[in-house]
């Protein structure tokens, strides 16, 4: 009971002489923030913007007798169109508009994406000829409608290319501009205003983070249901100074704001590898460097990459408990099931990475 008085006190301290204040220093007048936020599309809009598009792969789709097409989804080249995924909205928009032609058969995208994920393919992987060629096939597809979104100035410049499958040639391509107000909006706050933010946000991680110090058990950190939980009338100790409102994520313990969600505490959060003590920690890696030792054994008698990683795991660590260690089969990774770190990578080369 005690610690917990201890806690919330110490809590009041931080916030009151956190609370933000406009810091009146030349570095607060020379701070700016600027927030992208994806709002809804207009599709009449989106008609207009693209019709010249989709009228160019109609007649490409005509002139070639394409009869099936995959649609990948574009590539957000800038942070700006990344936010906003205006990528997917693109691709989806020409998936929808394209599958009104009966006469055309569009590719589903579960199964493009499992191709693509089956070729560690990206987007902008499939642009490559052979690529194109060797994913398009997999799909029992003609052609691939692919593409890329830039920003340049007030405007997204969408590009688009027509790869042919047979022959890994780019058929046609298409660009067009479109106002990047069509997709997003912007915000921006500068001096005094992005200071108190700041400092709001600091004040109210350390809270949070001596919370989770205070409650852990079995080396699992339990954060506050929400903010309100830390003391009475918390917010109302540091007031947002801006338009929005704090966000707060019980579980991961990340603070953030409404308006600005890019904008970040100064101090770092707690984690799970600060928890982790020494003699655990080892005991993990030792176990890891047995399981390594099956992986490599296996992979030299088999001269190629295991498939079934639960018997590695299991001949490396014959005492191991079922679910006590977690194979990822998407970083090709090992970890223990209560630990996020340590990890080690087993590559598909033979390799191994131990990553502390």
């Amino acid at each position: 009971m005690n610690k917990i008085i201890y806690f919330l006190l110490t809590c009041i301290v931080l916030i009151s002489c956190s609370n933000p204040e406009p810091v009146k220093n030349q570095q607060d007048q020379n701070q700016t923030i600027q927030s992208v936020k994806a709002k809804p599309v207009d599709q009449l809009i989106l008609d207009e913007y693209l019709s010249d598009i989709l009228r160019s792969i109609s007649e490409e789709v005509q002139k070639d007798s394409i009869r099936t097409l995959a649609i990948i989804t574009f590539e957000d080249v800038s942070p700006a169109s990344k936010k906003a995924s205006i990528g997917r909205t693109v691709s989806e928009y020409l998936y929808g508009k394209l599958s009104e032609d009966k006469s055309l058969n569009i590719a589903e995208r579960s199964m493009i994406d499992k191709v693509l994920q089956e070729l560690s393919l990206n987007m902008t992987g499939i642009i490559d000829a052979e690529n194109a060629k060797q994913a398009g096939k997999m799909i029992s597809a003609d052609a691939i409608i692919c593409g890329t979104v830039t920003e340049i100035g007030m405007y997204f410049d969408i590009n688009l290319r027509i790869i042919d499958v047979e022959e890994g040639k780019i058929l046609s391509s298409a660009i067009t501009e479109i106002k990047k107000d069509v997709f997003i909006e912007e915000s921006t706050i500068s001096g005094s205003d992005a200071g108190s933010i700041q400092a709001g946000l600091n004040a109210l991680q350390v809270a949070v983070d001596l919370y989770g110090n205070m409650n852990i058990k079995d080396f699992t950190i339990t954060y506050p249901g929400n903010l309100e939980d830390l003391v009475p009338d918390y917010i109302d100790r540091i007031p947002d100074p801006v338009r929005g409102s704090w966000i707060f994520d019980n579980s991961t313990g990340k603070v953030s704001h409404s308006e600005f969600p890019d904008m970040n505490p100064v101090n770092p959060r707690i984690n799970n590898q600060t928890i982790l003590n020494k003699v655990e920690k080892q005991k993990i890696i030792s176990e890891m460097q047995s399981i390594k030792i099956s992986f490599l054994n296996e992979w030299i008698e088999m001269g190629d990459f295991p498939q079934d990683m639960g018997r590695v795991i299991k001949n490396g660590l014959r005492d191991s408990k079922p679910g006590e260690w977690i194979w990822d089969p998407k970083d090709f990774s090992v970890r223990h099931s209560k630990y996020p770190l340590p990890k080690m990578h087993l590559r598909k080369d033979g390799s191994t990475e131990l990553v502390e």
